[in-house]
């Protein structure tokens, strides 16, 4: 699909529409989700950990069932009872009458995020092309900081101003949102780019035994690419989502306010950075931009320890903390999933993509419970030489990709 014809934009823009939607329902739950279980409901702090355990327990399961399901099956049936299931226990947990139903919500989230997940890169592989999928991920990236703001904004003046009711409004928004989505890409978004090209060819694997669904963490051409992602998550990602904050209000003294700031400044970068760097992906391709990525975080320890010990400068400091470290993310979302649909062999694109995704859920849990810990033992100095070295193994990896041919395609030849 060429995507700077009439029709190739009226069906990226049909699904950047149902894209945006979910998003933003996303903000309406994400930012205040823990607030709501720990001051609304009444779960202890334990309790609320061990609602995120179920969570990811669920999200990762269900990632490695659906994969290969989509693989078998076509990945359009999965996606959408995914995103069906996500929507119903968005439901379940703003209507939970008490403790065990807010569990069950959290399998049924857990379960329904894993799927989708799992399931997505096939999915826009089919709509759009291979070769299309740096600038639909890219695009994505961009709104989904935006969106994510704009449904946050909104969930915090609505819990102002109507307390409890605004958590269950705002969730069964967020289910509505995600319903929406995935039927909007399997009804109005297949139907366009039907018109103009049929659904992209995806060969069919047939029944494969069990074990294949573990097929990916075997295949010593893809390892690196699962390692990669990995660490990206847990010493960039999970860092800035939520470690780098406390690092900063604790070491450097910076107010609630700052912390904003530095988010929103973090957002922001990513809003004005993203077209330019996934123009660059598309012309140099996923390698280059993940290399591209890693020297722009290899400069991240040096704003962050400044910040800890300046006097009067941490919250410029910040902000350009926050900026280097858009500028590294901006070149990751085009990069990872299509480098991971390029090495996938022949039907099993949805098997080797969500062993990606599956690798960034583990790399958000271990992030924080890897380094935090070293924060707290070595303060900021050892924080910041720990996720140093961090990024220099992390591009260790990537060269190991680099050096590590695809396999996948000398058998095909």
């Amino acid at each position: 699909m060429n995507l700077e014809t009439a029709a190739g934009r009226r069906v990226i823009r049909c699904y950047l529409a149902g894209f945006t939607l979910s998003m933003v329902g996303t903000g309406l739950w994400l930012p205040l989700n823990a607030v709501y279980l720990n001051q609304d409901r009444d779960l202890t702090p334990g309790l609320v950990g061990m609602y995120y355990v179920v969570l990811s327990a669920a999200s990762i399961t269900s990632n490695l069932v659906n994969g290969p399901l989509a693989d078998r099956i076509g990945p359009f049936r999965p996606f959408v009872t995914a995103g069906l299931a996500q929507a119903a226990g968005m439901v379940l947990l703003a209507a939970a009458p008490s403790t065990p139903f807010l569990f069950l919500a959290a399998a049924v989230c857990g379960a329904g995020n894993g799927g989708f997940f799992a399931c997505q890169t096939a999915v826009l592989t089919r709509v759009f092309g291979i070769g299309n999928l740096s600038t639909v991920y890219g695009r994505q990236y961009q709104i989904m900081n935006l969106a994510i703001g704009v449904g946050a904004l909104a969930v915090g003046t609505m819990a102002q101003a109507l307390g409890h009711q605004a958590f269950v409004i705002g969730f069964c928004l967020n289910g509505l949102s995600y319903a929406l989505h995935v039927l909007n890409v399997v009804g109005p978004v297949r139907r366009l780019a039907r018109r103009t090209t049929p659904d992209q060819p995806a060969a069919a694997s047939g029944r494969a035994p069990v074990w294949d669904r573990f097929k990916p963490y075997r295949d010593l051409s893809f390892l690196p690419v699962i390692a990669l992602q990995l660490c990206i998550t847990i010493f960039a990602v999970a860092q800035f989502e939520a470690v780098v904050p406390v690092v900063l209000a604790r070491s450097a003294d910076l107010p609630l306010w700052g912390i904003t700031a530095f988010e929103a400044a973090n957002c922001l970068g990513v809003v004005l950075l993203q077209p330019w760097a996934t123009r660059y992906v598309n012309r140099a391709g996923p390698e280059a931009g993940l290399r591209a990525a890693l020297m722009c975080w290899l400069v991240l320890p040096l704003p962050g320890v400044c910040a800890a010990v300046a006097d009067g400068f941490a919250l410029r400091l910040a902000l350009l903390l926050a900026v280097a470290f858009s500028a590294g993310e901006v070149f990751v979302a085009p990069s990872l999933q299509p480098l991971a649909a390029a090495r996938a062999p022949d039907g099993r694109l949805a098997t080797y993509t969500a062993s990606v995704s599956l690798a960034n859920a583990l790399g958000l849990m271990l992030g924080p419970a890897l380094l935090l810990p070293v924060f707290g033992s070595l303060g900021h100095g050892g924080y910041w030489a720990a996720l140093g070295g961090g990024v220099l193994a992390t591009t260790a990896i990537h060269r190991a990709i680099l050096r590590t041919p695809d396999t996948h395609d000398v058998a095909a030849a």
